[in-house]
Parts: structure tokens; C-alpha cells; sequence
């Protein structure tokens, strides 16, 4: 892994473009099942200081908006999600006897509509058994 990160590398340098190594981690898929924590030492060089600095190794990794975990369990992406969905609708709820219902109607379009439709497709699957 660490000859395919250097070859990666030096593809970025080659064509004028840089790893934020402060933001870089990595996640080990696996699966549920036979799930075994290995710590593997992936290391990526710092041109700054000329150094191999070691990845963060993570249970899971935000791709595109969508938290993907070590297991595609989704159980991080639906509590996040939850937890978002959960704080809009208590302030749309506490709204709902100042503003007007088409003011109410654009809010939910624009806040929540958007959480819950955002890659559907892919997490909306999951089952409730594999989340728990």
C-alpha cells in the first residue's frame, strides 16, 4: 500500500497538485462478520519537511457528504443524518406559529428535504439489523 501511495504521489506531483495530509485517513473495509481490528502503518510523505508522516487509520470517513463506515453498515451515516433531521424539525416546530405555511413549506424544501434525499439510493437500503 505504501509503494502504490508513493506512486500516487508522485502522479499529484508531476501534474502540479497536492495530498492535505492533515485531512488524509484511510478505512480498512471489511466484513461485519469477520471484522478484526488491524492497525496497518500507512505512512505518506510531507514534502514540507521532507518526512513519512503515518495515516490516520478511521472506523469511518466522510466521501461526498456520506459517512461511509469500515462494515457499509451505514449505522454512522443514519445517526448523523438523524441527529441533523432531528434539530431542523424542532426549529421548524418552534416556527410554526410566527411564520406563514409557505414560508414553513420553502424551509423544509430547502433544509430538510435536501438531508434526507442526498444519496438515498445508495444508504436508503439499509436494513434496521444491520444498523443496530
Amino acid at each position: 500500500m505504501n509503494k502504490e501511495l508513493t506512486k500516487l504521489q508522485n502522479w499529484f506531483t508531476a501534474n502540479k497538485l497536492t495530498i492535505n495530509i492533515k485531512k488524509s485517513n484511510f478505512v480498512l473495509f471489511q466484513s461485519a462478520r469477520n471484522k478484526q481490528k488491524r492497525l496497518l502503518n500507512i505512512n505518506i510523505l510531507d514534502h514540507k519537511i521532507n518526512k513519512y508522516i503515518p495515516l490516520e487509520q478511521k472506523d469511518y470517513v466522510k466521501y461526498l457528504g456520506v459517512l461511509l463506515d469500515s462494515t457499509l453498515s451505514w449505522k454512522p451515516h443514519i445517526d448523523y443524518i438523524s441527529k441533523k433531521v432531528s434539530r431542523i424539525v424542532g426549529v421548524l416546530s418552534r416556527l410554526r406559529h410566527f411564520i406563514p405555511k409557505n414560508t414553513l413549506i420553502k424551509m423544509y424544501k430547502s433544509l430538510l428535504q435536501p438531508l434526507l434525499l442526498y444519496g438515498i439510493s445508495t444508504w436508503g437500503q439499509a436494513c434496521k439489523k444491520t444498523c443496530e
